[in-house]
Protein backbone atom coordinates (compact mmCIF):
# COMPACT_ATOMS: atom_id res chain seq x y z
CA UNK A 1 0.00 0.00 0.00
CA UNK A 2 2.84 2.39 0.87
CA UNK A 3 4.41 1.66 -2.52
CA UNK A 4 1.18 2.65 -4.27
CA UNK A 5 0.71 5.83 -2.21
CA UNK A 6 4.31 6.86 -2.81
CA UNK A 7 3.98 6.09 -6.54
CA UNK A 8 7.10 3.93 -6.65
CA UNK A 9 6.84 1.64 -9.65
CA UNK A 10 9.11 -0.52 -11.70
CA UNK A 11 9.58 0.48 -15.33
CA UNK A 12 7.13 -2.18 -16.50
CA UNK A 13 4.54 -1.17 -13.89
CA UNK A 14 4.85 2.49 -14.83
CA UNK A 15 4.39 1.76 -18.54
CA UNK A 16 1.27 -0.28 -17.71
CA UNK A 17 -0.03 2.62 -15.61
CA UNK A 18 0.51 4.99 -18.52
CA UNK A 19 -1.33 2.66 -20.91
CA UNK A 20 -4.17 2.25 -18.41
CA UNK A 21 -4.50 6.02 -17.85
CA UNK A 22 -4.50 6.75 -21.59
CA UNK A 23 -7.15 4.13 -22.33
CA UNK A 24 -9.41 5.17 -19.43
CA UNK A 25 -9.23 8.90 -20.22
CA UNK A 26 -9.99 8.20 -23.90
CA UNK A 27 -12.94 6.02 -22.88
CA UNK A 28 -14.31 8.65 -20.47
CA UNK A 29 -13.96 11.32 -23.15
CA UNK A 30 -16.02 9.20 -25.54
CA UNK A 31 -18.73 8.67 -22.93
CA UNK A 32 -18.78 12.39 -22.15
CA UNK A 33 -19.17 13.32 -25.83
CA UNK A 34 -21.92 10.82 -26.57
CA UNK A 35 -23.96 11.69 -23.46
CA UNK A 36 -23.72 15.49 -23.68
CA UNK A 37 -26.40 16.53 -26.15
CA UNK A 38 -24.90 20.02 -26.41
CA UNK A 39 -21.96 18.51 -28.29
CA UNK A 40 -24.31 16.89 -30.80
CA UNK A 41 -26.21 19.79 -32.34
CA UNK A 42 -25.18 22.41 -34.94
CA UNK A 43 -22.96 25.39 -34.19
CA UNK A 44 -22.15 28.42 -36.29
CA UNK A 45 -21.74 29.21 -39.07
CA UNK A 46 -25.30 28.01 -39.44
CA UNK A 47 -25.74 28.52 -43.19
CA UNK A 48 -22.46 26.81 -44.00
CA UNK A 49 -23.30 23.80 -41.82
CA UNK A 50 -26.72 23.38 -43.44
CA UNK A 51 -25.18 23.55 -46.91
CA UNK A 52 -22.62 20.90 -45.95
CA UNK A 53 -25.33 18.57 -44.60
CA UNK A 54 -27.40 19.13 -47.75
CA UNK A 55 -24.49 18.22 -50.03
CA UNK A 56 -23.75 15.05 -48.05
CA UNK A 57 -27.41 13.93 -48.10
CA UNK A 58 -27.77 14.77 -51.80
CA UNK A 59 -24.73 12.65 -52.62
CA UNK A 60 -25.56 9.62 -50.47
CA UNK A 61 -29.35 9.47 -50.95
CA UNK A 62 -29.92 10.99 -54.39
CA UNK A 63 -26.60 10.29 -56.12
CA UNK A 64 -25.71 13.92 -56.81
CA UNK A 65 -21.97 14.13 -57.57
CA UNK A 66 -19.53 17.03 -57.85
CA UNK A 67 -19.76 18.29 -54.26
CA UNK A 68 -23.08 20.07 -54.83
CA UNK A 69 -26.43 19.68 -53.12
CA UNK A 70 -30.10 19.81 -54.03
CA UNK A 71 -31.89 23.05 -53.21
CA UNK A 72 -34.91 20.95 -52.22
CA UNK A 73 -32.83 19.26 -49.49
CA UNK A 74 -31.42 22.59 -48.33
CA UNK A 75 -34.90 24.13 -48.16
CA UNK A 76 -35.99 21.38 -45.73
CA UNK A 77 -32.86 21.82 -43.62
CA UNK A 78 -33.47 25.57 -43.49
CA UNK A 79 -36.28 24.67 -41.10
CA UNK A 80 -33.58 24.12 -38.47
CA UNK A 81 -33.18 27.36 -36.50
CA UNK A 82 -29.75 28.77 -35.73
CA UNK A 83 -28.26 27.61 -32.42
CA UNK A 84 -27.85 31.31 -31.58
CA UNK A 85 -31.62 31.40 -31.00
CA UNK A 86 -31.51 28.50 -28.49
CA UNK A 87 -30.99 28.95 -24.76
CA UNK A 88 -27.87 26.83 -24.22
CA UNK A 89 -28.42 26.84 -20.45
CA UNK A 90 -31.79 25.11 -20.85
CA UNK A 91 -31.20 21.36 -21.16
CA UNK A 92 -34.80 20.75 -22.29
CA UNK A 93 -34.44 23.31 -25.09
CA UNK A 94 -31.19 21.68 -26.22
CA UNK A 95 -32.84 18.24 -26.24
CA UNK A 96 -35.70 19.53 -28.39
CA UNK A 97 -33.22 21.26 -30.71
CA UNK A 98 -31.29 18.01 -31.12
CA UNK A 99 -34.50 16.12 -31.94
CA UNK A 100 -35.54 18.81 -34.44
CA UNK A 101 -32.19 18.56 -36.25
CA UNK A 102 -32.48 14.80 -36.64
CA UNK A 103 -36.13 15.11 -37.71
CA UNK A 104 -35.27 17.61 -40.47
CA UNK A 105 -32.29 15.52 -41.58
CA UNK A 106 -34.58 12.49 -41.86
CA UNK A 107 -37.21 14.49 -43.79
CA UNK A 108 -34.51 15.57 -46.24
CA UNK A 109 -33.93 11.91 -47.18
CA UNK A 110 -37.58 11.35 -48.19
CA UNK A 111 -37.94 13.46 -51.36
CA UNK A 112 -40.15 11.97 -54.07
CA UNK A 113 -39.58 14.29 -57.03
CA UNK A 114 -35.96 15.38 -57.30
CA UNK A 115 -35.06 18.46 -59.35
CA UNK A 116 -31.39 18.04 -60.32
CA UNK A 117 -31.41 21.41 -62.11
CA UNK A 118 -31.66 23.37 -58.86
CA UNK A 119 -28.33 22.92 -57.13
CA UNK A 120 -26.15 24.78 -54.66
CA UNK A 121 -22.45 24.68 -53.78
CA UNK A 122 -20.35 25.32 -50.67
CA UNK A 123 -18.28 28.36 -49.71
CA UNK A 124 -15.62 26.89 -47.44
CA UNK A 125 -12.96 24.14 -47.36
CA UNK A 126 -14.30 21.23 -49.40
CA UNK A 127 -12.50 18.68 -47.21
CA UNK A 128 -15.11 19.27 -44.52
CA UNK A 129 -17.78 17.98 -46.91
CA UNK A 130 -15.88 14.71 -47.12
CA UNK A 131 -15.90 14.54 -43.31
CA UNK A 132 -19.71 14.71 -43.22
CA UNK A 133 -20.10 12.32 -46.15
CA UNK A 134 -17.80 9.82 -44.42
CA UNK A 135 -19.68 10.13 -41.11
CA UNK A 136 -23.08 9.55 -42.74
CA UNK A 137 -21.70 6.63 -44.77
CA UNK A 138 -20.22 4.87 -41.74
CA UNK A 139 -22.76 5.60 -39.01
CA UNK A 140 -26.00 6.54 -40.75
CA UNK A 141 -27.58 9.83 -41.78
CA UNK A 142 -28.12 11.44 -38.37
CA UNK A 143 -26.36 14.26 -36.57
CA UNK A 144 -24.78 11.99 -33.91
CA UNK A 145 -22.81 10.28 -36.68
CA UNK A 146 -20.57 13.35 -36.87
CA UNK A 147 -19.51 12.80 -33.23
CA UNK A 148 -18.97 9.10 -33.89
CA UNK A 149 -16.56 9.85 -36.74
CA UNK A 150 -14.74 12.39 -34.54
CA UNK A 151 -14.25 9.70 -31.90
CA UNK A 152 -13.18 7.16 -34.51
CA UNK A 153 -10.46 9.49 -35.84
CA UNK A 154 -9.39 10.46 -32.33
CA UNK A 155 -9.11 6.87 -31.12
CA UNK A 156 -7.34 5.79 -34.32
CA UNK A 157 -4.67 8.45 -33.71
CA UNK A 158 -4.31 7.30 -30.08
CA UNK A 159 -3.95 3.64 -31.13
CA UNK A 160 -1.37 4.46 -33.82
CA UNK A 161 0.61 6.42 -31.24
CA UNK A 162 0.36 3.70 -28.57
CA UNK A 163 1.52 1.00 -30.96
CA UNK A 164 4.52 3.00 -32.18
CA UNK A 165 5.73 4.25 -28.79
CA UNK A 166 4.32 1.59 -26.47
CA UNK A 167 7.58 1.28 -24.49
CA UNK A 168 8.77 4.90 -24.57
CA UNK A 169 7.86 6.46 -21.23
CA UNK A 170 8.51 10.06 -22.27
CA UNK A 171 6.37 9.80 -25.42
CA UNK A 172 3.60 7.97 -23.57
CA UNK A 173 3.54 10.72 -20.95
CA UNK A 174 3.27 13.29 -23.74
CA UNK A 175 0.34 11.37 -25.25
CA UNK A 176 -1.40 11.34 -21.88
CA UNK A 177 -0.84 15.11 -21.53
CA UNK A 178 -2.24 15.67 -25.03
CA UNK A 179 -5.36 13.61 -24.34
CA UNK A 180 -5.99 15.44 -21.06
CA UNK A 181 -5.56 18.79 -22.81
CA UNK A 182 -7.92 17.82 -25.64
CA UNK A 183 -10.46 16.52 -23.11
CA UNK A 184 -10.44 19.83 -21.22
CA UNK A 185 -11.00 21.74 -24.46
CA UNK A 186 -13.86 19.42 -25.48
CA UNK A 187 -15.53 19.91 -22.09
CA UNK A 188 -15.12 23.68 -22.53
CA UNK A 189 -16.82 23.73 -25.95
CA UNK A 190 -20.39 24.43 -24.79
CA UNK A 191 -19.04 27.24 -22.60
CA UNK A 192 -17.56 28.93 -25.66
CA UNK A 193 -21.10 29.24 -27.02
CA UNK A 194 -22.85 29.10 -30.37
CA UNK A 195 -19.74 29.90 -32.42
CA UNK A 196 -18.31 26.49 -31.54
CA UNK A 197 -20.33 24.21 -29.18
CA UNK A 198 -19.93 20.97 -31.20
CA UNK A 199 -16.76 18.89 -31.54
CA UNK A 200 -17.32 18.45 -35.29
CA UNK A 201 -17.61 22.16 -36.01
CA UNK A 202 -15.20 22.85 -38.87
CA UNK A 203 -13.49 25.45 -36.65
CA UNK A 204 -12.83 22.82 -33.97
CA UNK A 205 -11.99 19.79 -36.06
CA UNK A 206 -8.36 20.91 -36.31
CA UNK A 207 -7.57 19.56 -32.83
CA UNK A 208 -7.85 16.04 -34.29
CA UNK A 209 -4.55 16.72 -36.02
CA UNK A 210 -2.59 17.43 -32.82
CA UNK A 211 -1.81 13.83 -31.81
CA UNK A 212 -0.80 12.90 -35.40
CA UNK A 213 1.37 16.02 -35.46
CA UNK A 214 3.28 14.98 -32.32
CA UNK A 215 3.56 11.45 -33.70
CA UNK A 216 5.20 12.82 -36.85
CA UNK A 217 7.61 14.90 -34.78
CA UNK A 218 8.49 11.88 -32.62
CA UNK A 219 9.31 9.93 -35.77
CA UNK A 220 12.00 12.49 -36.58
CA UNK A 221 13.69 11.80 -33.24
CA UNK A 222 13.43 8.00 -33.06
CA UNK A 223 16.29 6.58 -35.10
CA UNK A 224 15.02 3.04 -35.59
CA UNK A 225 11.48 2.17 -36.68
CA UNK A 226 9.84 -1.21 -36.92
CA UNK A 227 7.66 -1.97 -39.93
CA UNK A 228 4.58 -1.43 -37.79
CA UNK A 229 6.02 1.96 -36.86
CA UNK A 230 6.08 3.00 -40.53
CA UNK A 231 2.51 1.74 -40.96
CA UNK A 232 1.34 3.81 -37.99
CA UNK A 233 3.20 6.87 -39.29
CA UNK A 234 1.42 6.54 -42.62
CA UNK A 235 -1.90 6.28 -40.76
CA UNK A 236 -1.18 9.44 -38.76
CA UNK A 237 -0.05 11.27 -41.89
CA UNK A 238 -3.36 10.35 -43.58
CA UNK A 239 -5.31 11.77 -40.61
CA UNK A 240 -3.23 14.94 -40.60
CA UNK A 241 -3.69 15.44 -44.34
CA UNK A 242 -7.45 14.96 -43.93
CA UNK A 243 -7.59 17.60 -41.18
CA UNK A 244 -5.55 20.08 -43.21
CA UNK A 245 -7.93 19.64 -46.15
CA UNK A 246 -10.97 19.99 -43.87
CA UNK A 247 -9.81 23.29 -42.38
CA UNK A 248 -7.30 25.51 -44.15
CA UNK A 249 -6.05 27.15 -40.93
CA UNK A 250 -4.72 23.72 -39.84
CA UNK A 251 -1.84 24.26 -42.26
CA UNK A 252 0.11 25.62 -39.30
CA UNK A 253 0.71 21.95 -38.46
CA UNK A 254 2.60 21.48 -41.72
CA UNK A 255 4.64 24.56 -40.86
CA UNK A 256 5.37 23.03 -37.44
CA UNK A 257 6.65 19.85 -39.11
CA UNK A 258 8.91 21.94 -41.37
CA UNK A 259 10.32 23.88 -38.40
CA UNK A 260 10.87 20.65 -36.44
CA UNK A 261 12.62 19.17 -39.47
CA UNK A 262 14.92 22.19 -39.72
CA UNK A 263 15.66 22.05 -36.00
CA UNK A 264 16.36 18.30 -36.11
CA UNK A 265 18.63 18.71 -39.13
CA UNK A 266 20.50 21.61 -37.50
CA UNK A 267 20.85 19.69 -34.23
CA UNK A 268 22.16 16.59 -36.01
CA UNK A 269 24.55 18.64 -38.10
CA UNK A 270 25.87 20.50 -35.04
CA UNK A 271 26.37 17.20 -33.27
CA UNK A 272 28.13 15.84 -36.36
CA UNK A 273 30.55 18.78 -36.47
CA UNK A 274 31.30 18.25 -32.81
CA UNK A 275 31.90 14.51 -33.28
CA UNK A 276 33.48 14.93 -36.74
CA UNK A 277 30.73 13.00 -38.49
CA UNK A 278 28.23 13.80 -41.26
CA UNK A 279 24.45 13.78 -41.45
CA UNK A 280 23.62 10.44 -43.03
CA UNK A 281 21.05 9.83 -45.73
CA UNK A 282 19.16 7.69 -43.19
CA UNK A 283 18.90 10.73 -40.90
CA UNK A 284 17.64 12.94 -43.71
CA UNK A 285 14.97 10.37 -44.64
CA UNK A 286 13.94 10.15 -40.98
CA UNK A 287 13.61 13.93 -40.71
CA UNK A 288 11.77 14.58 -43.96
CA UNK A 289 9.57 11.46 -44.30
CA UNK A 290 6.59 12.77 -42.24
CA UNK A 291 6.27 15.92 -44.37
CA UNK A 292 6.62 13.95 -47.61
CA UNK A 293 3.99 11.38 -46.62
CA UNK A 294 1.49 14.05 -45.52
CA UNK A 295 2.07 16.02 -48.74
CA UNK A 296 1.49 12.90 -50.86
CA UNK A 297 -1.87 12.30 -49.16
CA UNK A 298 -2.92 15.93 -49.66
CA UNK A 299 -2.06 15.78 -53.38
CA UNK A 300 -3.83 12.43 -53.88
CA UNK A 301 -7.02 13.62 -52.19
CA UNK A 302 -7.09 16.94 -54.05
CA UNK A 303 -6.61 15.29 -57.44
CA UNK A 304 -9.09 12.44 -56.93
CA UNK A 305 -11.88 13.02 -54.41
CA UNK A 306 -12.38 16.74 -55.16
CA UNK A 307 -12.16 16.36 -58.90
CA UNK A 308 -14.08 16.95 -61.02
CA UNK A 309 -16.27 19.52 -59.32
CA UNK A 310 -19.72 20.34 -60.66
CA UNK A 311 -19.97 23.27 -63.07
CA UNK A 312 -22.04 25.02 -60.38
CA UNK A 313 -18.71 26.04 -58.82
CA UNK A 314 -18.06 28.33 -61.78
CA UNK A 315 -20.61 30.60 -60.09
CA UNK A 316 -18.64 33.20 -58.04
CA UNK A 317 -21.20 32.74 -55.26
CA UNK A 318 -19.34 29.60 -54.15
CA UNK A 319 -15.79 29.34 -52.90
CA UNK A 320 -13.75 26.15 -52.93
CA UNK A 321 -11.40 27.14 -50.13
CA UNK A 322 -11.43 29.24 -46.99
CA UNK A 323 -10.87 32.91 -47.91
CA UNK A 324 -7.40 34.20 -46.99
CA UNK A 325 -7.40 37.99 -46.95
CA UNK A 326 -10.70 38.37 -45.12
CA UNK A 327 -9.48 36.94 -41.77
CA UNK A 328 -6.05 38.59 -42.20
CA UNK A 329 -7.63 42.01 -42.67
CA UNK A 330 -10.36 41.92 -40.02
CA UNK A 331 -7.77 40.69 -37.51
CA UNK A 332 -6.02 44.05 -37.94
CA UNK A 333 -9.17 46.14 -37.57
CA UNK A 334 -9.52 45.38 -33.87
CA UNK A 335 -7.18 48.37 -33.55
CA UNK A 336 -9.22 51.62 -33.46
CA UNK A 337 -6.68 53.64 -35.47
CA UNK A 338 -6.56 51.13 -38.32
CA UNK A 339 -10.35 50.81 -38.11
CA UNK A 340 -10.75 54.53 -38.72
CA UNK A 341 -8.17 54.66 -41.49
CA UNK A 342 -9.46 51.71 -43.53
CA UNK A 343 -12.93 50.59 -42.41
CA UNK A 344 -15.40 53.28 -41.35
CA UNK A 345 -16.41 56.13 -43.61
CA UNK A 346 -17.42 59.75 -43.09
CA UNK A 347 -20.70 59.21 -44.95
CA UNK A 348 -22.96 56.10 -45.08
CA UNK A 349 -22.12 53.68 -47.88
CA UNK A 350 -24.45 51.32 -49.71
CA UNK A 351 -23.99 47.90 -51.32
CA UNK A 352 -26.16 45.09 -52.60
CA UNK A 353 -24.64 42.65 -50.09
CA UNK A 354 -27.22 40.92 -47.91
CA UNK A 355 -27.16 42.36 -44.39
CA UNK A 356 -24.72 45.14 -45.29
CA UNK A 357 -24.82 48.09 -42.91
CA UNK A 358 -22.85 51.35 -43.09
CA UNK A 359 -20.11 51.92 -40.50
CA UNK A 360 -19.80 55.68 -40.02
CA UNK A 361 -16.80 57.03 -38.12
CA UNK A 362 -17.66 58.66 -34.81
CA UNK A 363 -17.01 62.33 -34.14
CA UNK A 364 -13.48 63.07 -32.96
CA UNK A 365 -14.69 64.12 -29.50
CA UNK A 366 -16.18 60.65 -28.92
CA UNK A 367 -13.15 58.66 -30.08
CA UNK A 368 -10.66 56.82 -27.84
CA UNK A 369 -12.62 57.02 -24.60
CA UNK A 370 -10.41 54.15 -23.36
CA UNK A 371 -6.74 53.37 -24.11
CA UNK A 372 -5.97 52.12 -27.59
CA UNK A 373 -4.77 48.73 -26.35
CA UNK A 374 -8.05 48.14 -24.52
CA UNK A 375 -10.02 48.21 -27.78
CA UNK A 376 -7.58 45.84 -29.43
CA UNK A 377 -7.49 43.27 -26.63
CA UNK A 378 -11.13 43.34 -25.55
CA UNK A 379 -12.77 44.19 -28.88
CA UNK A 380 -13.82 41.51 -31.35
CA UNK A 381 -13.12 41.33 -35.09
CA UNK A 382 -16.22 41.58 -37.25
CA UNK A 383 -16.94 40.27 -40.73
CA UNK A 384 -18.69 43.56 -41.43
CA UNK A 385 -15.36 45.36 -41.05
CA UNK A 386 -14.09 43.48 -44.08
CA UNK A 387 -17.24 44.02 -46.13
CA UNK A 388 -17.33 47.74 -45.36
CA UNK A 389 -13.61 48.21 -46.02
CA UNK A 390 -13.97 46.59 -49.45
CA UNK A 391 -16.94 48.78 -50.37
CA UNK A 392 -15.15 51.89 -49.08
CA UNK A 393 -12.06 51.06 -51.16
CA UNK A 394 -14.15 50.63 -54.32
CA UNK A 395 -16.07 53.88 -53.77
CA UNK A 396 -12.91 55.86 -53.01
CA UNK A 397 -11.44 54.62 -56.28
CA UNK A 398 -14.48 55.78 -58.24
CA UNK A 399 -16.10 52.37 -58.69
CA UNK A 400 -19.73 51.54 -58.04
CA UNK A 401 -18.95 47.81 -58.20
CA UNK A 402 -21.01 45.76 -55.77
CA UNK A 403 -19.49 42.99 -53.65
CA UNK A 404 -23.02 41.67 -53.23
CA UNK A 405 -24.26 39.72 -56.25
CA UNK A 406 -27.70 39.95 -57.80
CA UNK A 407 -29.04 36.38 -57.39
CA UNK A 408 -32.40 34.70 -57.77
CA UNK A 409 -32.39 32.74 -54.51
CA UNK A 410 -32.39 35.35 -51.77
CA UNK A 411 -31.78 32.71 -49.08
CA UNK A 412 -28.09 32.55 -50.03
CA UNK A 413 -25.46 34.93 -48.76
CA UNK A 414 -24.77 36.83 -51.99
CA UNK A 415 -21.11 37.74 -51.48
CA UNK A 416 -18.83 37.41 -54.53
CA UNK A 417 -16.13 35.67 -52.50
CA UNK A 418 -13.20 35.65 -54.91
CA UNK A 419 -13.63 39.27 -56.01
CA UNK A 420 -14.18 40.39 -52.41
CA UNK A 421 -10.97 38.71 -51.27
CA UNK A 422 -9.06 40.37 -54.13
CA UNK A 423 -10.23 43.80 -53.01
CA UNK A 424 -9.33 43.13 -49.39
CA UNK A 425 -5.85 42.04 -50.48
CA UNK A 426 -5.35 45.51 -51.97
CA UNK A 427 -6.71 47.19 -48.82
CA UNK A 428 -4.40 45.15 -46.61
CA UNK A 429 -1.33 45.90 -48.72
CA UNK A 430 -2.19 49.61 -48.58
CA UNK A 431 -2.52 49.33 -44.81
CA UNK A 432 0.93 47.76 -44.41
CA UNK A 433 2.58 50.30 -46.75
CA UNK A 434 0.81 53.41 -45.45
CA UNK A 435 0.67 52.52 -41.73
CA UNK A 436 3.64 50.23 -41.02
CA UNK A 437 4.11 51.33 -37.39
CA UNK A 438 0.43 50.91 -36.50
CA UNK A 439 0.35 47.53 -38.25
CA UNK A 440 3.48 46.37 -36.43
CA UNK A 441 1.96 47.51 -33.13
CA UNK A 442 -1.08 45.31 -33.70
CA UNK A 443 0.97 42.28 -34.78
CA UNK A 444 3.63 42.44 -32.05
CA UNK A 445 1.67 43.79 -29.07
CA UNK A 446 -2.09 43.68 -29.52
CA UNK A 447 -2.56 40.23 -31.05
CA UNK A 448 -0.36 38.28 -28.58
CA UNK A 449 -2.10 39.99 -25.64
CA UNK A 450 -5.50 39.24 -27.14
CA UNK A 451 -4.53 35.58 -27.51
CA UNK A 452 -3.57 35.43 -23.81
CA UNK A 453 -6.84 37.08 -22.82
CA UNK A 454 -8.91 34.63 -24.87
CA UNK A 455 -6.85 31.71 -23.50
CA UNK A 456 -7.50 32.65 -19.88
CA UNK A 457 -11.24 32.66 -20.60
CA UNK A 458 -11.07 28.91 -21.27
CA UNK A 459 -10.91 28.43 -17.49
CA UNK A 460 -14.41 29.90 -17.27
CA UNK A 461 -15.61 27.90 -20.27
CA UNK A 462 -14.34 24.67 -18.69
CA UNK A 463 -16.34 25.08 -15.49
CA UNK A 464 -19.40 26.16 -17.47
CA UNK A 465 -19.02 23.02 -19.58
CA UNK A 466 -18.80 20.82 -16.48
CA UNK A 467 -21.77 22.58 -14.85
CA UNK A 468 -24.04 21.97 -17.84
CA UNK A 469 -22.98 18.36 -18.46
CA UNK A 470 -23.97 15.07 -16.91
CA UNK A 471 -22.66 15.82 -13.41
CA UNK A 472 -21.69 12.25 -12.54
CA UNK A 473 -19.64 11.72 -15.69
CA UNK A 474 -18.13 15.20 -15.54
CA UNK A 475 -17.03 14.88 -11.89
CA UNK A 476 -15.73 11.33 -12.45
CA UNK A 477 -13.77 12.54 -15.44
CA UNK A 478 -12.25 15.43 -13.49
CA UNK A 479 -11.36 13.27 -10.47
CA UNK A 480 -9.65 10.67 -12.65
CA UNK A 481 -7.58 13.38 -14.36
CA UNK A 482 -6.38 14.73 -11.00
CA UNK A 483 -5.59 11.33 -9.46
CA UNK A 484 -3.89 9.95 -12.56
CA UNK A 485 -1.75 13.05 -12.92
CA UNK A 486 -0.64 12.74 -9.28
CA UNK A 487 0.50 9.14 -9.75
CA UNK A 488 1.97 9.61 -13.21
CA UNK A 489 4.05 12.63 -12.24
CA UNK A 490 5.32 11.17 -8.95
CA UNK A 491 5.96 7.84 -10.64
CA UNK A 492 7.90 9.59 -13.38
CA UNK A 493 9.92 11.56 -10.84
CA UNK A 494 10.79 8.48 -8.76
CA UNK A 495 11.63 6.43 -11.84
CA UNK A 496 13.99 9.11 -13.17
CA UNK A 497 15.77 9.63 -9.87
CA UNK A 498 16.32 5.89 -9.51
CA UNK A 499 17.98 5.51 -12.89
CA UNK A 500 20.48 8.12 -14.04
CA UNK A 501 21.23 6.51 -17.39
CA UNK A 502 17.83 6.85 -19.07
CA UNK A 503 18.34 8.02 -22.64
CA UNK A 504 15.30 10.29 -22.76
CA UNK A 505 16.78 12.54 -20.06
CA UNK A 506 19.17 13.79 -22.73
CA UNK A 507 16.35 14.61 -25.15
CA UNK A 508 15.32 18.28 -25.19
CA UNK A 509 11.71 17.56 -26.17
CA UNK A 510 10.60 20.86 -24.66
CA UNK A 511 12.22 22.56 -27.67
CA UNK A 512 9.94 20.62 -30.01
CA UNK A 513 6.99 21.48 -27.78
CA UNK A 514 7.82 25.19 -28.04
CA UNK A 515 8.27 24.96 -31.82
CA UNK A 516 4.83 23.36 -32.16
CA UNK A 517 3.19 25.90 -29.85
CA UNK A 518 4.79 28.89 -31.59
CA UNK A 519 3.70 27.45 -34.94
CA UNK A 520 0.14 27.15 -33.62
CA UNK A 521 0.20 30.87 -32.82
CA UNK A 522 0.68 31.70 -36.50
CA UNK A 523 -3.08 31.63 -37.10
CA UNK A 524 -3.67 33.97 -34.13
CA UNK A 525 -0.98 36.42 -35.22
CA UNK A 526 -1.69 36.30 -38.96
CA UNK A 527 -5.47 36.12 -38.57
CA UNK A 528 -7.16 36.81 -35.21
CA UNK A 529 -7.90 35.30 -31.81
CA UNK A 530 -11.41 34.42 -30.72
CA UNK A 531 -12.50 31.57 -28.43
CA UNK A 532 -13.70 29.52 -31.40
CA UNK A 533 -10.49 29.98 -33.42
CA UNK A 534 -7.77 29.13 -30.88
CA UNK A 535 -8.85 25.69 -29.60
CA UNK A 536 -5.83 23.91 -31.13
CA UNK A 537 -3.34 26.49 -29.79
CA UNK A 538 -4.86 26.30 -26.31
CA UNK A 539 -4.73 22.49 -26.48
CA UNK A 540 -0.98 22.54 -27.20
CA UNK A 541 -0.43 25.12 -24.45
CA UNK A 542 -2.35 22.99 -21.93
CA UNK A 543 -0.40 19.88 -22.90
CA UNK A 544 2.82 21.83 -22.40
CA UNK A 545 1.52 22.92 -18.98
CA UNK A 546 1.04 19.27 -17.98
CA UNK A 547 4.44 18.43 -19.42
CA UNK A 548 6.19 21.34 -17.67
CA UNK A 549 6.75 19.56 -14.29
CA UNK A 550 8.45 16.71 -16.17
CA UNK A 551 10.71 19.25 -17.82
CA UNK A 552 11.59 20.69 -14.39
CA UNK A 553 12.41 17.21 -13.03
CA UNK A 554 14.67 16.58 -16.03
CA UNK A 555 16.39 19.95 -15.60
CA UNK A 556 17.24 19.54 -11.92
CA UNK A 557 18.22 15.90 -12.42
CA UNK A 558 20.58 16.88 -15.22
CA UNK A 559 21.99 19.78 -13.20
CA UNK A 560 22.54 17.51 -10.21
CA UNK A 561 24.44 15.03 -12.39
CA UNK A 562 26.57 17.84 -13.87
CA UNK A 563 27.49 19.06 -10.38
Amino acid sequence: MRQILNATFTEKQYILLLHFSIVVVSFLLGIFILTDVRLNVLGESHGGNLSALSIAISRLVYGVEGMVGLEQVLNILNGIPSVSTINLDDSAAIELYHLLINDKVHQATLLNNVDVNRLHGYWNDLGYLFYIISAFSLFGIKINSLSCLWLLIFNASVIFYLISYRKNILYLFILWALIIALSIIVISNPGVGAQLITIYNNRFITILGIIPLFHCVNSMIVKKKELIGWVCLIGQAAILAFIVLSRGTAQWMLIAIIFCFLYSFWKQKSSGLKNKSHVSMQDIIRFVSPLIIVSIFVIIVKTTIFSPLHEEYENPLWNRYHVVWHPIFIGMTIDPILYEKYVCSEKPLKDRLKGFRPLVCEEKNNRFVRPRLYYGVFGQPSDMHGYHAAVRYLREHGSNEQIGMDIKNTDYFNLAWARYDQVLQKVFINMILESPIDSLYVIIITKPLKFLKETFLYGKYFFEGIAGSNKKIGVLFLCFIIVSYYYLFLGFKNWVLNDEEKLFIKQNYETYFLIIFISSLIQSIVFYSQPHTIADSVSVLLAFFFFFPVMIVKYFHRKQNDD
